[in-house]
């Protein structure tokens, strides 16, 4: 259990912190001067932080890069997804579409039950036997995956970090003192 519980818990902590990459990457380049709403309107200083969120996806966020020429930073983001991209679908299932089944991780089924309409017999109808997940991970054999999206990750964020100009966000002071 404690393993089960661990490993998703890793899986949606590092896919966390990709979208938290791209937050970054997204208010570091003010990617966001470039949205437009549903109504065609595009950015203004009028526009609330949750709104100027609705836009900071991975599509808009490489797309945006494209188009502004920061080709760098959109290899690095896109090379990271394609090497994390598996870890981001188990946390896909994990918190959207009612998790993933773990190997070995529950006995058989003593016995079936089968829910059927009235009047019906087991040959006429498919039964509805389990609500299994579609997405079955095996620890031991992805334990690696995980090691590899840590470093991944770790890479990548050095790598960004490196490319930001955190110069231009320092408070200014007027005079000196």
């Amino acid at each position: 259990l404690f393993r089960c519980t661990y490993f998703g818990t890793a899986a949606t902590w590092y896919s966390n912190t990709f979208d938290q990459l791209l937050q970054s990457v997204y208010w570091a380049y003010k990617l966001y001067t470039s949205a437009s709403d549903r109504d065609g309107n595009t950015y203004t200083n009028e526009w609330d932080v949750k709104k100027i969120m609705t836009f900071c996806t991975y599509e808009f966020v490489v797309g945006e890069l494209k188009k502004r020429g920061q080709t760098d930073v959109r290899k690095l983001l896109t090379a990271c997804s394609g090497k994390i991209e598996e870890v981001r679908l188990w946390a896909n299932y994990i918190k959207h579409k009612g998790g993933v089944d773990y190997k070995d991780s529950q006995a058989e089924d003593p016995f079936k039950i089968y829910i059927m309409p009235v009047g019906t017999t087991p040959e006429s109808d498919k039964p509805i036997e389990n609500f299994k997940s579609p997405v079955e991970i095996d620890i031991d054999e992805n334990s690696e995956v995980m090691s590899n999206v840590h470093s991944a990750l770790y890479d990548c964020i050095t790598k960004v970090i490196e490319t930001i100009d955190y110069d231009s966000y320092k408070l200014q002071f007027g005079g000196t003192n």
